[in-house]
């Protein structure tokens, strides 16, 4: 029928509250007492791609950076340090050298690291000035190692002005490698006290009969406030592939088990038997063999140490104690995070990181978190502030992280508008006794959208105020306090949440008080207007909100006077029109409108309670709704999700439409797909009482993925069912998943669930399955 106007609800009875669009949480946000609007820069023209490759903080706060082309200093406010090299900058004084590391010692003396053009190391000193210190080696530069097989890596001074330089050593032919530290003495000579005449071999990993060859990986060295030396990075053992003659076959190669490893020397520079076994600790990668070298390293103020990976497309991490115990031992699932740079030790006993965003995540930046003592990871937020005059990193080229004198953390790495040269930015480390920004203790029933700049709506029942609430989550990761959409109380039970075009949100909810289905719309940041839909009876129930072609906010709803199924747009002139689509019985429960793909065309997904069926109703080009029975069960059904399959062919015939479901005799998840003649439905999942919150989309190639709420072993889990390798299940959360939310685009995966064990709901953002 066509559209009919309500003149209860015609006139909209808007309740405005201006809202101030600020931060919850500190951490990530640019302080803008450093620099200019929180960031500094060093122009350096020439024909490297120079960026900071590390950065330390002296004593008095003063921060140096260092990188392919040399040194520059800041002092700790961010005034570039003139009076420091020529003009701020101390070049590369090795011609064709590389750099590696430098550290700032005691008395404000500089030591940089660098590989030479023909193999081996050399230190340059300079003084605190940033001039070649002439009384260190010769004329400022000491020879560590000749050798070509010597890969220095890292390097830190000791309070005496002795300089320890760890690195890698290649064996078997430059098949495998193993780690070895050298110590200087004060004036650049070898310290023929230090191991074995000046130098000591650490294997940080193990051989076998099957992976006979050992791959160590040296990240960094540091001293523990004992004097002791901490080395730290990885190891992986591994047979090479070769032809064997004597069989007359081809031998692939044959990896064993990656592990993180940390050695700990005594200050004379023999291994500290009372450190891990024999002086090393270690531990497996969490997700087992991988190729991937540990690329992260720190070490804590208690004697710890933190390193990180990325082995196997995900974020993996462990924690040595003081003893070289395993303190934990993860691979990160939740938070959609990338290959590690660099870590830094917190004061507070935090591992601070910046990493490599992801392809789906990128395009704000960086990734910055951190690692609590607890070995929970912290939200994600990224080094772009969204603000087209100020400038960024390159998201794409390693960078280097530090903690500051005032514990807020720097970020350095190359300018994100392509110039040569160093860039550091510096944020709010966030404090330590707030939650994060990103759980929500009193939140329950939700949902979630993202838009396409990539910013994160969520709208949430808040059961301890009895209110709809809503929150916003950045591009870049910083989350804006929640705010209360409506304080008129019960509001909120029944919502549903999408953006617009613009990227501007709404929201259909229910008014458990009046019985009303209500509309919330925000046209511009911290501002809501909100209004009634519709108030004949109780209505309202199931809300499902989209936007058409036009930005004309779309709500399907189930009616409960009457048991109908509605349909109400928001017309330019700001009243509302109303289609009745179904009211054969107990008809509309469980709603979700989607768009049909091609054209754009709105359909709709419910159940019919009388008659205990799944339905689909989709409009017409004649503007008629056409419906039909996508499914039929015995005890109702219940968390319908509507999706599309992209991959229909023939292609611009039609998209075929799928539901997913729960069937509540049987407690199974089941999924009916069209094939644009009839149904079909099959079932997904048969543990028992699982299926709950369902939430259908094509990630999958060629196929379905469901995201759900197992009740039984509570937990969210995931099945897959794609073209080549059939229908799989994962787990997604442990502990938890009720009052699911799932939203996909294709790329990146965001949910909200319910923990059980914290008893708070989170988001979390994960990458579709590879």
């Amino acid at each position: 029928m066509p559209f009919a106007r309500d003149i209860l609800s015609t006139a909209p009875a808007p309740s405005l509250e201006q809202l101030e669009a600020r931060q919850l949480f500190a951490f990530g946000q640019a302080d803008q007492s450093f620099g200019t609007g929180g960031r500094v820069t060093f122009p350096l023209p020439g024909t490297n791609t120079p960026l900071v490759a590390d950065i330390e903080v002296a004593n008095g706060g003063d921060i140096v950076a260092g990188g392919l082309d040399g040194l520059v200093r800041w002092d700790a406010g961010g005034a570039l340090d003139t009076q420091f090299g020529v003009n701020g900058f101390a070049a590369m004084t090795v011609v064709g050298g590389a750099y590696r590391d430098h550290d700032v010692a005691s008395d404000g003396k500089i030591y940089q690291l660098v590989e030479s053009p023909a193999g081996g190391g050399v230190v340059v000193c300079y003084d605190s000035d940033g001039q070649l210190d002439n009384d260190f080696g010769a004329a400022g530069v000491a020879v560590v190692s000749m050798s070509p097989a010597f890969s220095p890596i890292a390097l830190v001074v000791q309070n005496d002005g002795k300089v320890v330089v760890a690195g890698t050593v290649r064996t078997d032919g430059g098949k495998g490698s193993v780690a070895r530290v050298y110590r200087l003495d004060d004036e650049g000579g070898a310290d023929l006290n230090f191991g074995n005449n000046a130098s000591i071999d650490v294997h940080l990993g193990g051989t076998a009969a099957a992976t006979p060859v050992e791959r160590d990986k040296l990240i960094g060295v540091a001293l523990a406030s004992d004097g002791s030396i901490v080395i730290g990075g990885s190891s992986l053992a591994y047979s090479p592939e070769f032809y064997d003659d004597e069989a007359g076959i081809f031998r692939p190669v044959v990896y064993g088990d990656s592990v993180f490893a940390a050695a700990r020397l005594t200050p004379n520079g023999q291994p500290d038997a009372g450190y891990g076994a024999g002086g090393v600790a270690r531990a497996t990668y969490a997700n087992g063999a991988s190729a991937d070298a540990a690329s992260a390293f720190a070490l804590k103020g208690d004697g710890a140490v933190g390193l990180a990976a990325y082995p196997t497309d995900r974020f993996a991490y462990a924690q040595f104690s003081p003893t070289g115990a395993v303190d934990f031992n993860r691979t990160d699932t939740l938070n959609n995070l990338g290959k590690p740079f660099d870590m830094a030790a917190e004061h507070d006993g935090r591992l601070m990181f910046v990493a490599l965003p992801p392809e789906s995540a990128s395009g704000s930046g960086l990734q910055v978190a951190y690692i609590a003592p607890s070995g929970e990871i912290s939200n994600v937020i990224q080094t772009s502030d969204s603000n087209a005059a100020t400038l960024d990193l390159f998201e794409d080229a390693p960078a280097a992280i530090a903690v500051a004198n005032d514990g807020n953390i720097l970020v350095g790495g190359r300018p994100s508008d392509g110039s040569q040269g160093y860039a550091i930015v510096k944020i709010d480390d966030g404090k330590t006794n707030v939650g994060r920004p990103d759980e929500f203790l009193n939140a329950r029933g939700n949902d979630i959208v993202r838009d396409e700049f990539g910013g994160v709506h969520f709208a949430y029942f808040d059961a301890a105020e009895r209110v709809l609430k809503y929150a916003y989550k950045a591009p870049n990761g910083l989350w804006n306090a929640p705010v209360t959409i409506d304080p008129a109380p019960e509001t909120g039970h029944y919502l549903s949440i999408a953006v617009d075009p613009s990227g501007r949100p709404g929201i259909a909810y229910f008014d458990g008080t009046m019985g009303d289905l209500k509309y919330a719309f925000s046209p511009t940041p911290g501002q809501w207007d909100t209004q009634v839909v519709e108030s004949a009876g109780l209505v309202g129930l199931y809300p499902s909100l989209g936007f058409d072609s036009l930005s004309r906010a779309t709500i399907a709803y189930y009616k409960k006077t009457g048991g109908d199924l509605k349909l109400a747009v928001l017309l330019p002139e700001d009243a509302w029109a109303y289609e009745l689509i179904d009211e054969a019985g107990d008809v509309g429960r469980s709603t979700a409108l989607t768009a049909q793909p091609l054209t754009g065309r709105w359909s709709i997904a419910y159940t019919d309670a009388t008659n205990n069926a799944v339905k689909y109703v989709w409009r017409t080009k004649l503007k008629t709704w056409q419906i039909e029975t996508a499914a039929t069960t015995v005890g109702g059904a219940d968390y319908l999700s509507l999706a599309y399959n992209p991959f229909t062919e023939p292609a611009g015939v039609f998209q075929k439409a799928a539901i997913s479901f729960y069937d509540a005799f049987a407690g199974d998840l089941k999924i009916t797909q069209s094939d644009g003649i009839t149904w079909s439905a099959r079932v997904l999942s048969t543990q028992g009482t699982t299926g709950f919150h369902s939430a259908l989309t094509f990630d999958a190639f060629y196929g379905p993925t469901v995201y759900f709420y197992n009740r039984s072993a509570d937990k969210v889990t995931r099945v897959t069912d794609s073209y080549y390798d059939g229908a799989t299940a994962d787990t997604v959360v442990e502990g938890g998943g009720r009052f699911l939310s799932v939203f996909s685009n294709g790329t990146t995966v965001d949910l909200a669930y319910f923990d059980d064990v914290e008893g708070t709901l989170k988001v979390r953002s994960i990458p579709v399955k590879a």
